[in-house]
């Protein structure tokens, strides 16, 4: 089965979306799975984090288009990036970090400066679907663009990191992984103490708490509510684990 997912930052206000269906289907009978087109306009670093993760849920062979452009009709390349069985198609803007491997640029004319996702992307998808190789999807390049993620600090009595993405629940996702994290740790963040548990259930409603998420990070939470709302949290605000060495 042929398989396509979108990420875009379009919303569903626009028919945007629907119309690079239409190309894809036009070309090729495929499943397209949308996994969001909810990225804040613009926001590379959001979509790249979701990369690290969705894809590989994912069987191999599945084409995966990103299309979050906001320099679209300017001279950055267009790509594909083979990366474990995956192919990836995005601008060149550094949205495929966490997933390049063998990297193609895009020999491909668009007709309009400002929807390359119809006029590039979505065609150079239904050619991948279809089986076209990625030599003749364009020329191997070796200097695609990369964007840095923050990193969180280790020493032996803290570990620094950072909020890097708040979900639409209002939790406050950590750059911290979790086998950086001992039973006995604790968490500050805006001058709070907040304790490290298991499930959302294990503090009383309205309670702050912190957790190993899906994703494997440190994520700060109000059980039945808004860890932004609460704490006015923002993106880059620092978290500190305090180790327990008892």
């Amino acid at each position: 089965m042929r398989i396509l997912t979108l990420l875009t930052d379009f919303g569903h206000k626009d028919p945007y979306v629907g119309i690079m269906k239409g190309v894809v289907l036009s070309m090729v009978d495929t499943h397209i799975v949308d996994i969001t087109h909810e990225i804040p306009h613009g926001d590379i670093r959001r979509a790249a984090f979701f990369l690290k993760y969705y894809p590989f849920y994912f069987p191999e062979g599945t084409v995966h288009l990103i299309v979050v452009d906001p320099t679209v009709g300017s001279e950055r390349r267009g790509i594909v990036s083979l990366y474990k069985g995956h192919y990836f198609v995005a601008p060149d803007n550094g949205v495929l970090t966490p997933v390049l491997g063998e990297v193609y640029r895009i020999n491909r004319k668009a007709s309009s400066y400002t929807f390359h996702g119809r006029d590039v992307f979505s065609p150079v998808a239904g050619e991948l679907l279809l089986g076209k190789p990625l030599e003749k999807i364009g020329e191997r390049i070796h200097d695609p663009v990369r964007i840095e993620f923050p990193v969180p600090v280790v020493n032996q009595d803290n570990i620094t990191g950072e909020v890097i993405i708040i979900d639409g629940f209002g939790n406050l996702i950590t750059n911290i992984p979790f086998d950086n994290i001992k039973e006995g740790d604790s968490v500050e963040y805006r001058e709070y103490g907040i304790p490290i548990v298991k499930s959302y259930s294990d503090v009383e409603p309205g309670k702050p708490l912190a957790l190993v998420n899906s994703y494997g990070l440190l994520e700060i939470g109000i059980n039945q509510g808004s860890a932004e709302d609460f704490f006015k949290g923002k993106i880059g605000d620092r978290v500190k684990i305090r180790r327990y060495h008892g």
